[in-house]
């Protein structure tokens, strides 16, 4: 198992919704909600004590984990953790 097989905090995290749409998210100790543009992605920073910075850490590849956002229910499978 290497560092980068379980989501903790500095990790870059690709996660796939249902519908096929993908977001990077960067969890960092500090800066929630910082939006950074990186070539064509967008990295949302967010912290561990977000509600999905919660559902993410510990997992792994694969794993998915549920979110509710404004009212529905999101369900998110990670497809890259660096």
């Amino acid at each position: 198992m290497s560092d980068c097989d379980i989501v903790r905090l500095t990790s870059l995290v690709r996660i796939e919704a249902d519908d096929g749409v993908r977001r990077t998210v960067f969890i960092g100790p500090v800066e929630g909600g910082l939006k950074i543009r990186h070539g064509a992605d967008d990295i949302m920073v967010i912290t561990p004590t977000s509600p999905l910075g919660k559902q993410l850490l510990g997992k792994r590849l694969n794993d998915s984990v549920e979110l509710t956002v404004g009212g529905n229910l999101m369900a998110y499978e990670i497809v890259e953790i660096s």
